[in-house]
Formats: structure tokens, C-alpha cells, sequence
């Protein structure tokens, strides 16, 4: 149960770094003023003011990091699951055996020469 909750939590968090990332990443200027010219030209500075830079970087280098140790988290948490909590896959039962083909034997023999 409590395994179950921290799962969800972790996945959660990874949801909302990845997204805020995203936007950090996406508004930051470029030397072609990228994204942030989409949202009206000097939106940022009149925003954070002359600092826009700084703040959006320092942002960046924040949810990069939560971002690795989240997903290094979510890595050992599963990781570690018992059998019971393992995927549907590891719990499908294995394949049978392939069926011969009536006659097969005989037609493989004739192909190669061998009578």
C-alpha cells in the first residue's frame, strides 16, 4: 500500500517537472529571441525585469535536477518490486511448442538431397 502511494507521488512530480521544464526550456531566450517572442515581445522583462535571464536559468538548472533524481527515484522504486507487483507480461504463461507440420520432415528432406 505504501509503496503503491509513493509510486503514484513520484509519477505525479515527474509529470509536473517534465512539464514545467518544458516551459522553463521553451520561454528562455535564444539569439533569435525563440519561443519567447510568441508570447509578445519583452514579456519577460517586464515580468521578472532585467534579471529574466538569470531567473529563468537558475529555474532550468532547479527542475533539471528534480527532474534526474525524480526519474532516478522512480528507476530504483521499480526496480525493487516483488513478483506479485511485477508487470502482466512477466505473469503471462509461456508459449507452447510449435506444431510440426504433417510431412515437413519428409518435404526438408527431399529439398537438401537427402533421400
Amino acid at each position: 500500500m505504501f509503496g503503491s502511494v509513493i509510486r503514484f507521488l513520484l509519477i505525479v512530480v515527474e509529470i509536473v517537472s517534465s512539464f514545467l521544464l518544458l516551459g522553463a526550456i521553451l520561454i528562455q531566450r535564444t539569439r533569435s529571441q525563440g519561443m519567447g517572442m510568441a508570447f509578445g515581445a519583452g514579456m519577460g522583462e517586464s515580468l521578472f525585469g532585467g534579471q529574466v535571464g538569470n531567473v529563468l536559468t537558475r529555474a532550468t538548472v532547479i527542475l533539471g535536477i528534480v527532474f534526474l533524481a525524480n526519474t532516478s527515484l522512480l528507476a530504483i522504486v521499480y526496480s525493487r518490486m516483488t513478483t506479485e507487483e511485477a508487470s502482466v507480461v512477466d505473469k503471462a504463461p509461456a508459449p507452447a511448442a510449435p506444431l510440426a507440420l504433417p510431412g515437413a520432415h519428409q518435404f526438408i528432406r527431399g529439398r537438401i538431397g537427402i533421400h
